[in-house]
């Protein structure tokens, strides 16, 4: 009996076999005709109208591309070219002349041939153009004058006493002292200035009658600097 129902079973899956085998196929054999009929070519259903096309290039440049779009017609879609200039078509445009000037910059070859350039020296002038100048340096020194004073004499080039000589003090503060070289027999050419105050730094120059300077100005420390000290500053002047 389980013989029988064995056989049945087997025969029942060679019929589905079978079957199965049957439209598998005709189903391939209908795909591989139409895979091989042959088929109408493709044509486009839009008509383009052809147009003049121009490469948009300059000579200095590459070569560039240029979208061209043929003419619509009315209900129908329209159709873009692109269009690559080539090197040829480059080359046969005509190129854009440019002026250019160069400066002409001579040689040094050229410019020793013209000879040597003069050049003017400036004439010096001295640095100090007053007619009185300092006949000595400055000296500060202590107790060898009756107490705080700056104080000198006014000589020619020949070392002559100069009397009626005028010169003007002035400290950091802006106070002035005026005084005049002596007329005496015994201190002909000679000046003091008495000095009080704090210690301070005072300019002497030798001045005319109109108080324009004759000299340049002369800096003293007074009881300041490397002398604080110091109680006498001998000025000795010199006229040219």
């Amino acid at each position: 009996m389980a013989r029988r129902g064995y056989a049945l079973l087997f025969v029942v899956i060679l019929l589905l076999a079978g079957i199965a085998g049957v439209f598998g196929a005709r189903f391939l054999l209908t795909r591989l005709r139409s895979d091989f009929v042959p088929r109408p070519a493709w044509t486009p259903s839009t008509e383009m109208t052809a147009q003049a096309i121009q490469p948009l290039s300059t000579p200095d440049g590459p070569p560039s591309t240029a979208a061209v779009a043929p003419a619509e017609t009315a209900g129908r879609p329209t159709a873009t070219i692109l269009v690559v200039a080539t090197p040829a078509d480059v080359a046969a445009l005509p190129p854009t002349a440019a002026a250019v000037q160069f400066a002409e910059t001579p040689t040094p070859a050229a410019a020793s041939a013209e000879g040597p350039t003069e050049t003017a020296t400036p004439t010096e002038e001295p640095a100090d153009a007053f007619p009185y100048i300092l006949a000595a340096p400055v000296r500060d020194t202590v107790g060898d004058c009756p107490g705080n004073y700056v104080l000198g004499k006014v000589t020619d080039r020949a070392g002559n006493l100069l009397p009626d000589i005028r010169l003007k003090l002035v400290d950091e503060y802006g106070n002035v002292q005026y005084a005049v070289s002596k007329t005496g027999p015994g201190d002909k050419g000679l000046y003091d200035f008495p000095v009080t105050g704090p210690p301070r730094r005072l300019t002497l120059t030798v001045i005319d009658a109109n108080d324009a300077p004759l000299s340049s100005g002369v800096e003293i420390g007074h009881q300041t600097g490397d002398r604080p000290d110091a109680t006498c500053h001998w000025v000795d002047w010199q006229r040219r």
